[in-house]
Protein backbone atom coordinates (compact mmCIF):
# COMPACT_ATOMS: atom_id res chain seq x y z
CA UNK A 1 0.00 0.00 0.00
CA UNK A 2 2.51 2.75 0.93
CA UNK A 3 4.58 1.82 -2.35
CA UNK A 4 2.16 2.01 -5.25
CA UNK A 5 2.37 5.75 -5.63
CA UNK A 6 5.61 4.84 -6.81
CA UNK A 7 4.60 2.07 -9.24
CA UNK A 8 2.06 4.48 -10.45
CA UNK A 9 4.69 7.42 -10.95
CA UNK A 10 6.82 5.00 -12.69
CA UNK A 11 3.85 3.10 -14.95
CA UNK A 12 2.70 6.89 -15.68
CA UNK A 13 5.54 7.92 -16.90
CA UNK A 14 5.99 4.64 -19.50
CA UNK A 15 2.85 5.38 -20.58
CA UNK A 16 3.84 8.92 -21.51
CA UNK A 17 5.35 7.92 -24.64
CA UNK A 18 3.21 5.48 -25.20
CA UNK A 19 2.21 5.08 -28.80
CA UNK A 20 -2.12 4.79 -28.82
CA UNK A 21 -1.83 3.48 -32.67
CA UNK A 22 -0.05 0.81 -32.16
CA UNK A 23 -3.03 -0.53 -30.11
CA UNK A 24 -5.34 1.08 -33.00
CA UNK A 25 -3.50 -0.92 -35.72
CA UNK A 26 -3.85 -4.35 -33.79
CA UNK A 27 -7.49 -3.72 -32.98
CA UNK A 28 -7.79 -3.33 -36.70
CA UNK A 29 -5.50 -6.13 -37.60
CA UNK A 30 -8.30 -8.47 -35.48
CA UNK A 31 -6.40 -9.11 -32.61
CA UNK A 32 -9.08 -9.14 -29.61
CA UNK A 33 -8.62 -7.04 -26.58
CA UNK A 34 -6.53 -8.93 -24.44
CA UNK A 35 -4.33 -9.91 -27.40
CA UNK A 36 -3.52 -6.12 -27.67
CA UNK A 37 -2.83 -5.77 -24.24
CA UNK A 38 -0.78 -9.09 -23.80
CA UNK A 39 1.50 -8.47 -26.95
CA UNK A 40 1.55 -4.75 -27.83
CA UNK A 41 0.67 -2.35 -24.35
CA UNK A 42 2.43 -4.95 -21.80
CA UNK A 43 6.12 -5.27 -23.74
CA UNK A 44 5.79 -1.27 -24.17
CA UNK A 45 4.81 -0.63 -20.52
CA UNK A 46 6.96 -3.68 -19.01
CA UNK A 47 10.34 -2.05 -18.70
CA UNK A 48 8.49 0.79 -16.61
CA UNK A 49 6.21 -1.98 -14.71
CA UNK A 50 9.52 -4.02 -13.78
CA UNK A 51 11.14 -0.39 -12.70
CA UNK A 52 8.03 0.17 -10.01
CA UNK A 53 8.47 -3.24 -8.86
CA UNK A 54 12.10 -2.96 -8.29
CA UNK A 55 11.92 0.42 -6.52
CA UNK A 56 8.64 -0.32 -4.51
CA UNK A 57 10.93 -3.15 -3.14
CA UNK A 58 13.80 -1.15 -2.24
CA UNK A 59 11.82 1.12 -0.34
CA UNK A 60 9.93 -1.07 1.42
CA UNK A 61 13.21 -3.05 2.34
CA UNK A 62 14.46 -0.08 3.55
CA UNK A 63 11.25 0.61 5.68
CA UNK A 64 11.90 -0.77 9.06
CA UNK A 65 9.06 1.02 11.04
CA UNK A 66 6.31 -0.48 8.94
CA UNK A 67 7.48 -3.57 9.14
CA UNK A 68 7.53 -3.43 12.45
CA UNK A 69 3.77 -2.84 12.71
CA UNK A 70 2.71 -4.68 9.93
CA UNK A 71 4.00 -8.44 10.67
CA UNK A 72 2.78 -10.82 12.82
CA UNK A 73 4.18 -12.06 15.75
CA UNK A 74 5.83 -15.17 14.65
CA UNK A 75 7.22 -13.17 11.17
CA UNK A 76 10.83 -11.85 11.36
CA UNK A 77 11.97 -9.55 8.56
CA UNK A 78 15.53 -9.24 7.69
CA UNK A 79 15.62 -5.56 8.59
CA UNK A 80 13.75 -6.40 11.84
CA UNK A 81 16.89 -8.77 12.58
CA UNK A 82 19.50 -6.26 11.71
CA UNK A 83 17.47 -3.98 13.71
CA UNK A 84 17.34 -6.00 16.63
CA UNK A 85 20.78 -6.91 16.77
CA UNK A 86 22.01 -3.81 16.85
CA UNK A 87 19.67 -3.15 20.00
CA UNK A 88 20.99 -5.92 21.55
CA UNK A 89 24.67 -6.96 20.66
CA UNK A 90 27.44 -5.36 18.67
CA UNK A 91 28.17 -8.23 16.37
CA UNK A 92 30.26 -8.54 13.00
CA UNK A 93 27.25 -9.89 11.33
CA UNK A 94 24.99 -6.98 11.16
CA UNK A 95 28.18 -5.35 9.41
CA UNK A 96 28.42 -8.13 6.50
CA UNK A 97 24.44 -8.26 6.53
CA UNK A 98 24.44 -4.43 5.21
CA UNK A 99 27.35 -4.72 3.18
CA UNK A 100 26.23 -7.15 0.99
CA UNK A 101 22.43 -5.24 1.47
CA UNK A 102 23.91 -2.16 0.36
CA UNK A 103 25.75 -4.23 -2.73
CA UNK A 104 22.34 -5.13 -3.80
CA UNK A 105 20.80 -2.02 -3.58
CA UNK A 106 23.25 -0.64 -5.91
CA UNK A 107 23.16 -3.42 -8.33
CA UNK A 108 19.36 -3.54 -8.62
CA UNK A 109 19.61 1.05 -8.64
CA UNK A 110 22.05 0.38 -11.31
CA UNK A 111 19.91 -1.71 -13.32
CA UNK A 112 16.94 0.38 -12.70
CA UNK A 113 18.93 3.05 -14.46
CA UNK A 114 19.23 0.64 -17.34
CA UNK A 115 16.03 0.03 -18.09
CA UNK A 116 14.59 3.71 -17.28
CA UNK A 117 16.98 5.74 -16.81
CA UNK A 118 17.33 8.79 -14.26
CA UNK A 119 16.39 11.37 -16.45
CA UNK A 120 12.42 9.78 -17.19
CA UNK A 121 12.33 9.01 -13.84
CA UNK A 122 12.35 12.56 -12.60
CA UNK A 123 9.85 13.10 -15.43
CA UNK A 124 12.44 15.80 -17.76
CA UNK A 125 12.10 15.23 -21.18
CA UNK A 126 13.50 12.16 -23.42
Amino acid sequence: VICVPYVVRFVLTGLSGFDYTLERAAAILGASPLTVFRRVTLPLIRPAILSGALFSFLTSFDNVTVSLFMISPGMRTLPLEIFSNMQDAYSPIVASVSSVVIIISVVLILLLEKIHGVGRLLGSSH
